[in-house]
């Protein structure tokens, strides 16, 4: 009798990856996220989000955040470097995300136990513009374009350019009312305009200009994500210009002011109190705080003139306060609302007359 002995062949060794990943959320609870079969670019978004929620999570109160901040920034780090160990990215995608775990690390390895304010201040700003990089390089990707989308930009607390922002607007109103026609005013607004696009094209070609602009000159009042695109302060001269130019000049001066006052009172209440989302990153108390600031500039404004019943001016008040804050609120990221608010709020005010008479 003979016995045939089957061997089975050892199969070959495979890396597996992981079947779940810890997620924080911006409480700062993890949240098991189970990946495996999930698409890359789903789980690219859902690591993003994350550290999205830990720079967000660096501008609470540093005395709170001390106990946390390490084991947040490592567990992002690690899940940054397991999205990069994937393999899976275009090259153009995974040469920022490494930076970014770069910086991640450095910052989980270097941050004490007690941080000073400045430190985490110079840490926000650093892994702000890593992470910016980032989503600036996916939404340039057409491939990636639905993933662009779903992903925020950073909106840190910054008063110096939300003062920047007030002083803008209520300089360019009184010299309108007071001291400049027109046709100065159109002159002196191209003339900003041109400049700003000088510097943008500069810092585009000499990299020594896009550090010097950014790094020394206008870096209290920029954002993390405005060195990979137009810079807000070319689209509020743009707004301004617009309306300026094809509006009259009551028109012009309300779209600006909203501009000047919504826009900032929003994002300060929003980001302190916003607890009710209403699309994307905005919040209802934020667009109240738009509403309600806007409103009372306004009226004020018109009623200083007396150039309206005090019955049109409350009306054209109102009008002007809702069409802004819906412009600021579904601009998003794409469509920048320094020139989408002060277009709205214009052809508001024209309707409404239009309606009126």
């Amino acid at each position: 009798t003979t016995t045939t002995t089957t061997t089975k062949r050892p199969t070959p060794h495979r890396a597996s990856r992981p079947s779940s990943v810890v997620i924080m959320d911006g409480t700062g609870v993890g949240v098991n996220a189970r990946l495996r079969r999930m698409p890359m670019s789903q789980e690219l978004r859902i690591v993003l989000q994350d550290v999205f929620d830990v720079i967000n999570f660096l501008e609470g109160d540093v005395d709170v955040l001390a106990p946390s901040i390490r084991r947040r920034l490592a567990a992002s780090h690690k899940q940054v470097n397991r999205v990069i160990a994937s393999d899976t990215l275009p090259d153009h995608v995974q040469v920022p995300l490494q930076t970014l775990a770069t910086r991640l690390d450095t910052a989980h390895l270097s941050i004490g136990e007690k941080p000073s304010i400045k430190q985490v201040k110079e840490l926000h700003r650093s892994l702000g513009d890593a992470y910016e990089a980032v989503v600036a390089t996916v939404r340039s990707d057409r491939q990636m374009e639905e993933l662009g989308t779903n992903l925020h930009s950073l909106r840190p607390n910054n008063f110096a350019r939300n003062v920047f922002h007030v002083c803008n607007a209520a300089t360019g109103v009184l010299a309108y009312e007071f001291f400049i026609g027109y046709e100065a005013a159109v002159g002196i607004l191209l003339c900003v305009m041109a400049c700003y696009v000088g510097m943008d094209l500069a810092r585009r070609f000499w990299p020594e200009a896009q550090r010097a602009l950014f790094d020394k000159i206008f870096y209290i009042v920029t954002r993390p994500r405005e060195r990979y695109i137009i810079p807000a302060a070319t689209w509020y001269c743009l707004g301004m210009l617009t309306v300026v130019a094809l509006c009259e000049q009551t028109e012009a001066q309300i779209a600006v002011l909203v501009l000047g006052v919504g826009d900032p009172m929003a994002t300060l209440v929003g980001k302190r109190f916003g607890k009710h989302k209403v699309f994307r990153q905005k919040s209802l108390e934020g667009c109240l705080a738009f509403v309600g600031v806007s409103f009372f500039v306004v009226s004020s404004f018109l009623t200083l003139r007396r150039e309206y019943e005090p019955s049109h001016t409350l009306a054209l008040s109102l009008v002007a306060a809702f069409a802004g804050s819906l412009a600021e609120t579904f601009s998003g990221d794409m469509l920048d609302d320094n020139l989408t608010i002060p277009v709205t709020v214009a052809i508001a005010i024209y309707a409404h007359k239009s309606f009126v008479q």
